[in-house]
């Protein structure tokens, strides 16, 4: 097909049929038109794996100031968001909470997260139905970031809801509702007094370590303590919420794949890698050019505002074998789920052992199970996951 043959389309991330269904729409994309420009809203895309890995690795270029999110959340998410900044100071906060989340001090949570695994799964009782995102795949991330954070358990609730209803976006709107803007308020707030009390009362939790600070180490200000706290509660708990709901639709979905890990619990971390691959549960992030960029026959201005499409290079087959098609035995290879370059996900061991676990321990007890519809997708912009699964199963023997 000649260039003037390629079929148009409209890639809206704020419609839900997009944020529900964007596959079709990234093929298009990759194939014929992989730098986009949307004429209504003004933003550019990258589509394909090899553009977007190399931009996220260009941060001189692809500036992270003007915020990761396209929409305008200026005065809405507080300053220490690291995800908005670049070098300097964007490396100085980061390792202010890096050593948190390396890998070896990630893996002696495992115990912990599964205990309360299995304690979501033992609330399912006798029943032989259950909503899998609400009752399993949300609370699982909040129970740990929180413990993690020193949240205290009758503040979980209220601080989820917060944090969704942040990312929740009306449809065909590029404006954070209402109910947004006070959610965030109420955040800030709320963290500003947590952090206030860990300083009066120092505890064994990442807030606390952050509060006090460690001698000759870069100390955030109390506005960079409350935007830190915020990132790292909405980060640690949205995502990976997200990708264990969608995942364990997936595995229903996809009934060979699940009888092929049930046989072989071997294949857990590979599959864990396949199904990040397959549906990110982060679509997309924005970033904003510092000078013209020519590519593909296209010249992007400075000033523009690009978005790094995640999941759509995570299905080029420029890059992956068949990518449509879900194989949890594909041998390892680099994604973009996580992102790339400085920004790379700072979470990413936690949200692999959490999902791991949580996935383990939900089929250990409930290999087969039927997804019953409507299936609840979140509305966000960047963000795919689901909020409603309902599910049946056989239920637990008393």
């Amino acid at each position: 097909m000649s260039e003037q043959e390629a079929p148009d389309v409209d890639y809206d991330p704020f419609t839900f049929a997009m944020q529900e269904d964007p596959y079709d729409a990234y093929e298009v994309l990759r194939d014929h038109h992989p730098v986009y420009h949307h004429p209504g809203r003004g933003f550019w895309a990258l589509s394909r794996f090899e553009d977007v890995q190399a931009a996220l690795r260009d941060w001189k270029t692809f500036s992270a100031t003007g915020g990761a999110n396209l929409e305008d959340l200026e005065g809405i998410i507080p300053p220490g968001n690291f995800l908005d900044y670049d070098p300097p100071r964007h490396d100085e906060l980061r390792s202010v909470v890096q050593p948190f989340f390396s890998p070896r001090r990630i893996a002696f949570l495992e115990d912990r997260i599964r205990w309360h695994a299995q304690d979501l799964i033992s609330g399912f009782g006798d029943r032989s139905r259950a909503d899998w995102a609400r009752e399993f795949a949300n609370p699982l991330p909040v129970r740990v970031i929180s413990e993690m954070l020193g949240i205290p358990d009758e503040d979980q609730s209220s601080l989820k809801e917060w944090s969704d209803l942040i990312h929740y976006r009306e449809e065909g709107s590029d404006a954070v509702p209402q109910a947004g803007i006070d959610a965030a308020d109420q955040m800030q707030v709320y963290f500003a007094e947590l952090a206030r009390q860990k300083r009066a009362h120092p505890q064994e939790d990442i807030l606390s370590e952050i509060v006090v600070g460690s001698e000759g180490g870069p100390i955030p200000t109390d506005a960079e303590v409350g935007g830190m706290s915020f990132l790292l509660f909405i980060a640690g708990n949205s995502t990976t919420a997200n990708f264990i709901a969608t995942s364990l639709l997936l595995l229903y979905r996809h009934p060979e794949q699940r009888l092929r890990l049930l046989e072989d619990k071997s294949l857990f971390n590979d599959a864990i890698e396949e199904l990040l691959r397959f549906e990110s549960p982060v679509q997309n992030l924005a970033k904003t050019t510092t000078r013209d960029i020519e590519l593909h026959d296209q010249v992007i201005p400075k000033g523009a505002r690009v978005l790094m499409l995640y999941n759509s290079g995570g299905r080029d087959h420029r890059e992956f074998d068949d990518p449509d098609r879900l194989d949890l035995g594909r041998p390892r290879k680099r994604h973009l789920a996580f992102g790339e370059g400085i920004h790379h996900c700072l979470g990413a061991p936690l949200a692999r052992l959490e999902a791991r676990v949580g996935l383990e321990e939900l089929l250990d007890r409930f290999p087969d199970y039927e997804v019953t519809e409507p299936v609840e997708w979140f509305h966000s912009s960047n963000q795919r996951g689901i909020i409603g699964l309902p599910v049946e199963f056989t239920p637990l023997k008393s």
